[in-house]
């Protein structure tokens, strides 16, 4: 027979363990590796219970109150960090890291919106029924005191007490789901409070007087989350999957390039969107960040009228002081400033709105000056939206959600084309397309902002120049064609800007700048350089990774090792081949990372015998 707290335990062990037996537990149990820890979290995870309940009964029993408050709080804390480990897992097919928790605390209010729409039916039971069931649970069982453990018992407690500690030591020890979530909880919290990270403060350096040789308007279009193997021609071999922007490349074609193989410069949009207007590398200081000028600072130094149109919410990622907070563009409009329209994706609004906001600015500009159209898009973000999505029976699958998505923000993206073409000027415009990083949705492991497989580190990049300025200037376009086949990336788009404009390579003092793009008006060399990273200074997370480009050969630096792949001959990356790399190739590895202290951070700790030849060649 079991005893009273043994029986007062199974209640809310079960809520915990069923849910996690059959979502998490089936992988954990079926490999030798990882099912001894699980089944040694499930015994702590038992154990820390009626501990739990023996020292909530005896609070009850000195101060009812305050005993009450702690168990409904108690119980409520637990459940939900247990439900949020299993949902997360269910999605990705991982555990999440601290570093996720740490985000969502200090953003609570995106947590709350990607958490809404992220969840299904089951997680929206979930976080209802098990917090409910697990409060009624624990009150019954903590009604009546409960004996005092003898020493063996407190043996026992203090050994599930220090499974817990290891779990938050290794945040991918396989544990129970309420252990996991408690521990990435903690683990979380302290990094919250440890770490110094994110966009800094800027003291921008000023900008000398330039003088233009082309002066263009120019439309950036910065989609969100779109891997290039989502839309025509990049990946998706039918047109139907972006038919508005295939059928521009097919009818400019004469003075149109898509560049078949570019990269963005990080997996995380706070690091991507900062380099990829600045032009500094996704490792880049602080400091640099700091100084560097962006897109917009150029063009409004040139006469422009600049302008920056995003359907998402600026609140995060200190994106509101580092961009609009400080001699931002002439207009601004992120999420909120739309009125009272419904945020349908990631605590965004509908790109339609945000796209008639820009078409309508656009209408309005002075022809006087050139303008400067910065549209950022957010549909492809997770849980990917589109008009009707939710009434869709059954619910669709991430994938086809996704394709969803894609295909509505191509035809979003059209009606700024349009509006350009509206304004009569069309031919007077450079649009150049983009996006912030890929999605692995339904095609790799891990989650994408610790992910630089190349559905996520590759993404789709077009630009359009005036026929008029093709036609005059035929070489200038047939530089650019020449690069279509070279490995480019987003980093690349403001030295093309500037070059366009004629004022490439940059005067002092933004000579001190280290730029890491390249034109695509000068030839790509067929060994460049192009680094992606999904952390840095101005970004911390966890769980590191980096990859270094030469050409199509890609290194690949993340939790799970090191690998050297061909993307030309091997997209996707089932053949590794560093075993047989030559001695010239690993020492270049070595000379990439050494002079950068991030990506050598990285390496010293994800592959010890590399890390440390890279530590021994830095040293003098």
């Amino acid at each position: 027979m079991l005893s009273a707290p043994h029986k007062a335990a199974v209640i809310p062990v079960a809520l915990v363990l069923g849910p996690d037996l059959f979502v998490r537990g089936s992988h954990y149990l079926s490999a030798p590796g990882t099912a001894l820890a699980y089944l040694l979290s499930i015994a702590a995870s038992v154990v820390l219970w009626l501990a739990a309940i023996r020292g909530l009964s005896g609070l009850r029993s000195r101060r009812p109150r305050v005993g009450r408050a702690v168990l409904v709080l108690c119980a409520l804390v637990v459940s939900i960090l247990t439900v949020s480990a299993i949902g997360y897992y269910a999605r990705y097919e991982i555990d999440a890291s601290p570093s996720v928790f740490a985000f969502f605390l200090r953003y609570p209010l995106y947590a709350a919106a990607l958490a809404r729409e992220a969840s299904g039916w089951a997680e929206g039971a979930g976080f209802i029924v098990i917090p409910i069931a697990m409060v009624a649970a624990i009150e019954l069982a903590t009604r009546a005191a409960h004996t005092q453990p003898d020493r063996r018992r407190r043996l026992v407690e203090l050994a599930a007490v220090g499974f817990l500690v290891t779990a938050i030591a290794v945040p991918r020890l396989p544990a129970v789901a309420d252990i996991r979530g408690v521990a990435t909880a903690l683990g979380g919290a302290w990094q919250l409070i440890t770490t110094r990270t994110g966009l800094p403060k800027p003291e921008r350096l000023t900008i000398p007087e330039l003088n233009a040789t082309r002066r263009p308007d120019v439309v950036l279009f910065v989609h969100e989350s779109l891997a290039a193997f989502q839309w025509h021609p990049w990946g998706c071999e039918q047109a139907s999957c972006s038919p508005h922007i295939a059928r521009l490349l097919g009818e400019h074609a004469g003075h149109t390039v898509w560049f078949e193989h570019a990269v963005s410069s990080a997996s995380a949009t706070d690091v991507s969107v900062p380099s990829m207007l600045s032009g500094l590398p996704p490792d880049g200081t602080r400091a640099q960040y700091a100084k560097a000028p962006l897109l917009w600072d150029y063009a409004r130094k040139l006469g422009y009228t600049t302008a920056l149109f995003t359907s998402q919410e600026y609140s995060i990622s200190n994106f509101e002081e580092f961009l609009l907070e400080h001699d931002p563009p002439d207009k601004v409009m992120t999420a909120p400033d739309y009125g009272d329209h419904k945020r349908v994706n990631d605590n965004g609004v509908a790109d339609s709105v945000m796209a008639d906001a820009a078409a309508a600015w656009l209408a309005a500009a002075p022809t006087d000056k050139p303008v400067l159209l910065i549209v950022q898009f957010n549909s492809t973000h997770g849980p990917w939206w589109y008009p009707g999505v939710y009434e869709e029976s059954p619910e669709p699958t991430a994938p086809v959600r996704y394709a969803g998505a894609a295909r509505y923000v191509d035809e979003i993206a059209a009606t700024i084309v349009n509006a350009v073409k509206a304004r009569g000027r069309l031919e007077q415009t450079v649009m150049i397309s983009t996006a912030d990083h890929g999605e692995n949705t339904g095609t790799s492991q891990p989650p994408r902002v610790e992910n630089l497989n190349e559905a996520v580190a590759r993404v789709p990049l077009w630009i359009h120049v005036p026929s008029a300025l093709a036609e005059t200037q035929p070489d200038l376009f047939a530089r650019l064609q020449a690069n279509r086949g070279a490995r480019v990336g987003n980093i690349d788009i403001l030295p093309t800007m500037l070059d366009l404009w004629g004022i490439w390579p940059l005067p002092a003092p933004l000579d001190s700048l280290p730029l890491a793009g390249h034109s695509l008006l000068t030839p790509i060399p067929a060994d460049r350089q192009l680094v992606v990273s999904s952390t840095g200074e101005i970004r911390w997370w966890d769980r590191e990774v980096f990859a270094i480009y030469r050409g199509h050969r890609k290194w690949l630096v993340d939790e799970t090792g090191t690998y050297l792949f061909d993307v030309e001959a091997d997209p996707g990356e089932p053949q590794d081949l560093r075993d047989d790399v030559s001695e010239a190739e690993r020492l270049q590895l070595l000379k990439d990372v050494i002079g950068r202290p991030t990506l050598l951070r990285i390496l010293e700790r994800l592959d010890l015998v590399l890390g440390k030849e890279a530590r021994e060649m830095a040293t003098p």
